[in-house]
């Protein structure tokens, strides 16, 4: 009686390949053009009914005002700073403070605003200003403090709304933000900063259909638009929605997109649900333009080679003109695949030498050594295969293949003592493979008889 644990053949360096493509299309994250946010604190930098200067301030804003009226700011703080008082009003530290938002110097307009607030803490104006500057430092905590002093002195306005959901969206508060940038909405319908804000809330509270409505609104506006497309792959993936989500990277692809990461992902959905033809040409553009992306593609070729895509495996490793760029670890990968293709055309002699390269460069490769010590195994060379499988043995990611490889080993040598012990040590790793019990009882049998 001659027992079969495992079945692999030399030259499929994985014996088994789960799911390959799904599996990396979870690991690659779509890229899209990063949002702008612009924070408007108030578009006119001028004293208002709120706070007024004093008299003697007077004769400062006649000159001010010329200079704000054209956006002079440099020259405007320039008079500021050269404005020397004792007792300077409140309205006075508020427009410094203004003037200092609008040069962007974020510790002088800081201090003139909480100067300003001191002496009158009902300016609206300082408090939405504080909010900008916080919000451009990203201290939240105090940013949200301020536009709920604007809102609790009357301001209700798409900006503030905005801003408070923007806050929630940082704080991973999707909920809360959604409410904020509807509010904003329903104020300021066309304002893409506010539409942006709403997709991105609505995808973190996983609120995937509400977003791809929203999506689908906006593209019947804007068709192209690729960020738009990538955002509808983006949702349709959460949905499961394979083939929507290869359509819309296919479409920003078209439109300009030129992300490498979006092309991988597209490669890798076509390798799934689509053609994969289509996924090598993508995957070659990939390779040309960064052959480091050659590290996410090792299940991909190891796919390929499983279902006999031997061409398009072989033409995608002619891309990489310079392996010598790849890393060690990439380079050893490369050359197993090398031999794993030489063995599938029968050229065992140029497969084992691709094998000792890759073996070279990284003598932990676990795959190759297992393809090894099965090749030896197959010629009869049990000594050589039984080495190969210790070593990989060692190496946790293929622990359980190499203690069945060398289990089955010792079976063909009809070593059954020695057969049950590696059984055990699969067991005592993987708890799991209860199915390898009747093994163990049928090779007690066997030797039993043989005793």
């Amino acid at each position: 009686m001659k027992l079969k644990l495992i079945k692999c053949v030399f030259g499929a360096i994985v014996c088994v390949v789960s799911s390959v493509a799904q599996a990396q299309v979870n690991q690659v994250s779509v890229i899209l053009e990063p949002p702008v946010w612009a924070f408007k604190a108030d578009t006119v930098v001028i004293p208002n009914h709120e706070a007024r200067l004093t008299p003697n301030e007077q004769p400062l804003a006649e000159r001010l005002k010329p200079l704000l009226t054209n956006a002079d700011y440099h020259s405007a703080a320039s008079l500021l700073e050269g404005y020397k008082s004792t007792t300077k009003s409140a309205a006075l530290w508020q427009l410094t403070g203004q003037v200092y938002l609008a040069l962007e110097q974020y510790a002088k307009a800081e201090e003139a605003l909480l100067i300003a607030l001191k002496q009158a803490p009902g300016l609206s104006r300082s408090h939405r200003s504080l909010a900008v500057i916080y919000l451009q430092l990203k201290n939240y905590h105090k940013a949200h403090f301020h536009i709920g002093q604007a809102i609790a002195l009357g301001h209700h306005d798409a900006q503030l709304f905005g801003q408070l959901a923007y806050i929630n969206m940082q704080n991973q508060q999707p909920w809360a933000a959604i409410s904020g940038y509807q509010r904003a909405l329903l104020l300021e319908p066309n304002n893409q900063q506010w539409q942006q804000g709403l997709m991105a809330s609505l995808i973190q509270s996983q609120q995937f259909s509400a977003a791809h409505a929203l999506v689908m609104d906006l593209i019947a506006n804007d068709e192209n638009n690729a960020n738009l497309w990538l955002r509808r792959g983006q949702i349709a993936l959460n949905l499961q929605q394979f083939e929507q989500a290869l359509s819309s990277f296919e479409m920003a692809l078209r439109l300009g997109d030129t992300q490498v990461n979006n092309r991988l992902l597209t490669a890798q959905l076509h390798i799934q649900h689509g053609s994969v033809a289509r996924a090598s040409t993508l995957l070659k553009d990939v390779l040309r333009q960064d052959a480091l992306q050659f590290s996410q593609l090792h299940p991909t070729f190891s796919w390929l080679l499983q279902q006999q895509h031997y061409e398009e495996a072989e033409q995608l490793l002619t891309t990489i003109a310079d392996i010598g760029t790849l890393t060690v670890f990439d380079q050893s990968r490369y050359y197993a695949f090398k031999g794993q293709l030489a063995a599938k055309n029968g050229s065992i002699k140029q497969a084992l030498k691709w094998y000792e390269q890759s073996l070279l460069l990284d003598s932990n490769n676990g795959e190759v050594l297992l393809a090894l010590a099965e090749h030896f195994s197959t010629q009869n060379a049990y000594s050589r295969a039984e080495l190969y499988y210790i070593r990989a043995a060692v190496i946790g990611a293929v622990k359980e293949q190499a203690l069945l490889g060398h289990a089955q080993l010792e079976i063909n040598q009809q070593d059954y003592a020695s057969a049950i012990v590696l059984l055990n040590k699969v067991l005592a790793h993987n708890p799991n493979r209860l199915d390898l019990k009747q093994n163990i009882a049928i090779l007690q049998r066997l030797h039993s008889q043989a005793s």
